[in-house]
């Protein structure tokens, strides 16, 4: 199934999701560890006070740019732009929690994002706290499978 990236966001709420609070790393907490202020499956314990690196940030999901169905505490992952230049090159970043890193491509296997002139969207795939350690899904040219390389490996 083919899905234009929606550029139209409709922000929706975390609810029970808080997986966030595990994956990236911040100044605050280890990455893919929970963070102490997190009450899993319920939110943040302080919410109101929370970093602000906490208040900005936003995964696909929760800005209504992919499907109901890729809710990250219920897929074990969560897709973001890295930075600006993902956007020029077509490349989202998506981080998963490291025992359910390759249910990716069986959850990932019928959605194509497309953007709005056509270009197919690739992954950069980080699944544990070593930045060398990648997986890349791109199924225009490894198929529906991922693809583990180190950090600087040519494709």
């Amino acid at each position: 199934m083919e899905e234009i990236i929606r550029h139209k966001k409709i922000e929706r709420d975390c609810g029970d999701c808080s997986l966030c609070c595990k994956l990236p790393r911040t100044d605050f907490k280890e990455e893919y560890q929970w963070c102490k202020s997190c009450d899993v499956g319920n939110g943040c314990k302080i919410y109101n006070s929370r970093p602000q690196v906490c208040k900005d940030f936003k995964c696909l999901w929760k800005l209504g740019m992919c499907e109901e169905r890729l809710k990250p505490n219920k897929v074990g992952f969560y897709i973001v732009p890295e930075n600006e230049s993902s956007w020029d090159e077509a490349v989202f970043t998506i981080y998963a929690e490291t025992h359910r890193v390759n249910n990716i491509p069986k959850v990932m296997g019928d959605i194509r994002l497309v953007d709005h002139i056509g270009r197919t969207w690739s992954y950069v795939i980080r699944y544990n706290p070593d930045d060398n350690d990648l997986a890349i899904y791109n199924k225009d040219r490894f198929g529906n499978v991922l693809k583990y390389v180190k950090r600087g490996d040519k494709l």
